[in-house]
This record gives structure tokens, C-alpha cells and sequence, in this order.
């Protein structure tokens, strides 16, 4: 069975991300992440951090709800939900707090496509904040994303590059002529071992090395910055990822996310 944690993919920068293949193959429906830690010497404390993911019949990310603690001891979520029409992705909402976002997509009979975003707070009437246009480009080894406002020159643009494989190998997000963001990835024979996120072309922000045992996730190392910690995946008899564990080699402080599962039989 494929690997159901997708190597080299973070959402949001920060939360796993789950193969869609693998996730459509084991019928799963639901998949809830539990944020714990323990301070070295000291028991596990929970905040009360979790990451709900919901997903279609086809294994696609629908609704994914984060809770997470505020300042005054209590708790707030962010919400996104995907919805899809004939495999394509036709709205996305937003919730934070009192605030909501929605993105439309309409394609255009030139293959563009149009984007809509609309904001409303509380239960205000929507207001419309944006409208651009979408392009995807394949050229030879390469697909350029592009979003532009009517006419005008993409104010952003995200390049990625491929491999032999169709293997992504970097991916760069440009807005207008400043390059935002980079991405790399190092394969070997096919298998990802390491990726690299930096917020310009010198600074290193965020580095992955992935190892294995056989074709199993198993251990590596999650740096950002300077801050490393040394990584474990644990798993289930049925082969499920059960914890992922992050312990800082000097302080032997742990993070702690335990998954569980809802599953259509």
C-alpha cells in the first residue's frame, strides 16, 4: 500500500498532508491529528491542538477544521472547504473567526480561468474584493501558474520544475519581478529524501530529510531556522500511521501528534 503521508508536502507550511490515492484505497473518511507535548522530565500536556481532515470518495481534501489555543486559555479553529465539480475544484471557503472568505473558479472557453473572492464578516452581505485570471502553462520540463488582473502582467507566478518521472524538483513563486518563495526536492531512485522551503534565494527557512525502512515513512529530521528536531512515525498493525513524534536532540522536549481515523466500510 502507498505510503497515506505524503513526503515533501506540508499544508500551510506546517500540517501533513495525505496522498489522495492511498486515502480513496483504504475508504478513509475522516482522519483527526492530536497536538500534545512533554517538556522534558514533565508529563504529556495537551493544549488542546487538533487538525480535522475530511475527505471525499476520491480521496481529496474537503474540509479541514484547526483548533488551536489562544492567549486567554481558550480555544479558536480555522476552517477551509473544498468543493469539487467533475473532478474539478469549483469554490473554496474560509472561515477565521468572524470572518469568511470565498474563492469561486469558472472556466473560460480560451482554457483560463476565472477567480472570485468574496469576504463578509459576520452575517453581513458578501463583498467582492478580487476578480483575476488563472493560466497554467506546460513548457517542456516546466508548468508556470499564473494569476493576473484582466489584461495586465501576472502579479504572481509559481514555476515548477520536473524531472524525469513527472517528479516535481522545485517549485519558485514569483510576485511580479521578487522571487517569494523556493522549493526543492532530492530524490533517490524515485524516493524523496529530503525538501527544502526557504522565503528567498539565500536564507534557508524549512528543511525535511525523509529515511525508511523498506518503503515505510520511518524517521528523519524537521528543521526550521536553526531549530531542529530529530522525527519518528509510528504505525498500527494495518499498516496506518498511529503517532508522529518530534523530539529536540539538547532539551528532549517532545511534540505529539496521534492520529485516528473514520473509515466507510
Amino acid at each position: 500500500m502507498a505510503q497515506l503521508i505524503c513526503p515533501g508536502e506540508l499544508h500551510e507550511d506546517r500540517f501533513p498532508v495525505f496522498c489522495e490515492d492511498s486515502i480513496a484505497a483504504r475508504h478513509i473518511s475522516k482522519i483527526v491529528l492530536r497536538n500534545t507535548s512533554k517538556p522534558s522530565s514533565r508529563p504529556i500536556y495537551d493544549h488542546g491542538r487538533r487538525s480535522v481532515y475530511e475527505f471525499d470518495n476520491e480521496g481529496r481534501l474537503s474540509h479541514l477544521l484547526l483548533v488551536f489555543p489562544i492567549r486567554n486559555k481558550g480555544l479558536d479553529t480555522i476552517e477551509h472547504h473544498w468543493i469539487y465539480r467533475a473532478g474539478e475544484l469549483v469554490s473554496e471557503l474560509e472561515s477565521t473567526g468572524a470572518y469568511v472568505k470565498r474563492t469561486r473558479y469558472q472556466d473560460e472557453p480560451d482554457g483560463s480561468t476565472t477567480r472570485s473572492v468574496q469576504i463578509k464578516h459576520h452575517s453581513d452581505e458578501w463583498q467582492s474584493v478580487g476578480r483575476d485570471v488563472v493560466r497554467m502553462e506546460e513548457q517542456d520540463s516546466r508548468t508556470v501558474f499564473s494569476i493576473a488582473t484582466g489584461n495586465n502582467p501576472p502579479y504572481e507566478e509559481c514555476v515548477t520544475t520536473y524531472i524525469e518521472g513527472g517528479l516535481p524538483e522545485t517549485r519558485e513563486v514569483w510576485n511580479g519581478p521578487r522571487l517569494q518563495t523556493k522549493e526543492s526536492w532530492n530524490y533517490e531512485d524515485s524516493t524523496i529524501t529530503y525538501s527544502r522551503f526557504v522565503a528567498s534565494e539565500v536564507i534557508p527557512q524549512m528543511l525535511i530529510t525523509y529515511n525508511y525502512k523498506g518503503e515505510t515513512l520511518d524517521k528523519g529530521r524537521f528543521c526550521r531556522r536553526a531549530d531542529c528536531k530529530d522525527w519518528s512515525l509510528f504505525y498500527y498493525p494495518d499498516g496506518l500511521p498511529k503517532a508522529w513524534l518530534f523530539i529536540d536532540p539538547v532539551t528532549q522536549d517532545l511534540d505529539i501528534w496521534e492520529f485516528t481515523y473514520e473509515i466507510d466500510h
